[in-house]
């Protein structure tokens, strides 16, 4: 029925179309018919300045894997939302932002925008959007190796899902869960909570909240010693990135081949295509995870000169993220080699809040307090408080500082993504 509609009269009939008809190939199993209408979608938030109509753009850009394009739009949504001072929109638009900052890499930005995400979405009763917000929080403790801190946001979360139903925060939470555990040495655990929770081995596999799962599922699978039940799920996996053209998986691909080839030469050739790919579609923290399994292979195979170069920038650029399980773990391999990585000095400056992140991104434009606090819903005595905090913190005595801080890249998370 999404092609009861030929055309939209105005650009905000047109892109419900486009969403609607592209959704409804999805759900068909149809994703090669869905991209031309999600691109349509997505091109017209171009055009638009409504921050709900730019929402459904980056929506819309969002199912074909375009996180540079789905960051645009969102990013302009939530500038629009602010100037117009959209608190109704503003949460959604937040949230979705966090995640493809997350997905990029800015992850001091992912935290700070999920973080006020989840604060206007309580205080405007949008318990979907706080869920979603949640999971997203999930995530960023997981990576960041905080146990306890994943566990309450996860705790938080499933409890606003699962009587809504919301499988995609629930299997986001359980996805950040696994990996978790996988970091810990948890093989089991790990696979448990994504064959229970995220579905990869019933009939919700084929929706594609499950099939992003895929890549752990299969290093999971190899860890806990079952390498050979991941190939229906795989299978999946690459029909879902070749049909609809999802470019930035295709790393994944060779990766998790892999993991489950049955010879060495065979494993060698995989490993090198999937780094030759990352450098075409580059997500730092999964070649850095590429370069670790690589590196771990040709240690085990006693190539240990081979093996040092690859898990020095595995270590060096998951110690730069900040996933300190995954860092550890990659210099625990390197030390196994005879050698060791730089390690990170640490700052005050990553201690900002979520919040005092926020406000310096906004003062760092050249906003005064009271335009900071409309656009953040607080009240000026707040952002005052906050800004003197963060002057503390970094050691500067000026809004100058703060904002030569910020154009040096100084200040993690307050830049765009690269």
């Amino acid at each position: 029925w999404g092609q009861t509609f030929a055309t939209g009269n105005t650009p905000e009939e047109e892109i419900m179309i486009g969403l609607l008809r592209g959704f409804t190939a999805i759900a068909s199993g149809d994703r090669s018919g869905a991209k031309r209408p999600l691109d349509q979608a997505a091109r017209l938030g171009n055009d638009v300045s409504d921050p709900r109509l730019l929402v459904w753009s980056g929506t819309a850009a969002m199912f074909l894997g375009e996180d540079r394009r789905t960051f645009n739009l969102l990013k302009k949504a939530v500038t629009v939302a602010r100037s117009e001072g959209a608190v109704g929109s503003l949460p959604f638009a937040l949230h979705l932002l966090a995640g493809v900052e997350r997905r990029l890499g800015n992850l001091e930005a992912a935290e700070a925008d999920a973080d006020e995400s989840l604060r206007l979405a309580n205080e405007t009763s949008q318990q979907v959007v706080a869920a979603g917000a949640l999971s997203t929080l999930t995530a960023l403790a997981a990576f960041r190796g905080k146990v306890e801190e994943a566990e309450e946001y996860a705790r938080q979360t499933m409890e606003l899902a699962r009587p809504r139903g919301l499988a995609v925060a629930l299997a986001g939470t359980a996805r950040a869960l696994a990996e978790l555990d996988l970091a810990q040495g948890r093989a089991e655990e790990a696979l448990e909570r994504l064959v229970t929770s995220v579905g990869l081995e019933d009939e919700r596999l084929h929706q594609p909240y499950a099939l992003y799962s895929v890549p752990l599922y299969v290093e999971v699978a190899v860890r806990a010693n079952r390498a050979a039940s991941p190939a229906k799920q795989l299978a999946a996996f690459e029909q879902w990135v070749e049909e609809g053209e999802l470019h930035w998986a295709r790393p994944l691909i060779a990766r998790s081949r892999a993991l489950i080839a049955r010879s060495e030469a065979e494993t060698d050739a995989l490993y090198q295509s999937a780094l030759n790919l990352h450098e075409t579609y580059s997500v730092p923290f999964e070649t850095a995870r590429t370069q670790l399994l690589y590196g771990e292979h040709l240690r085990r195979t006693r190539r240990k000169s081979e093996s040092r170069v690859l898990l020095r920038e595995a270590a060096e650029t998951l110690d730069a993220l900040g996933a300190r399980l995954w860092a550890a773990r990659a210099n625990a391999e390197l030390r196994a080699t005879g050698a060791t990585a730089r390690k990170r000095t640490d700052s005050t400056r990553d201690d900002l809040t979520p919040q005092e992140l926020q406000i310096v991104r906004l003062v760092s434009q050249g906003k005064t307090n009271p335009e900071t606090a409309a656009a953040l819903f607080l009240s000026p005595k707040t952002v005052q408080y906050h800004l003197r905090k963060v002057f503390i913190k970094l050691e500067i005595a000026s809004r100058s500082d703060l904002i030569r801080m910020v154009a040096e890249g100084s200040i993690p998370g307050a830049r765009e993504a690269a």
